[in-house]
């Protein structure tokens, strides 16, 4: 009973496992693929930026 259950939970983490590395592996490379310049991280701080120079 014990062993059957850990081997089907085992079965589960390798598939698991398994579609973790996928989704990592496109996340990797969507990000490669996007323009960063077109990004939200800098379309953010160049807002931040300007925001903070018009208050000075």
């Amino acid at each position: 009973m014990i062993t059957r259950k850990l081997t089907e939970n085992s079965k589960e983490l390798y598939h698991a496992n398994k579609k973790i590395d996928l989704l990592k592996r496109n996340l990797h490379k969507q990000t490669n693929d996007t323009d960063h310049e077109g990004s939200f991280s800098t379309r953010y701080n160049r807002s931040y930026a300007s925001d903070h120079s018009m208050a000075d």
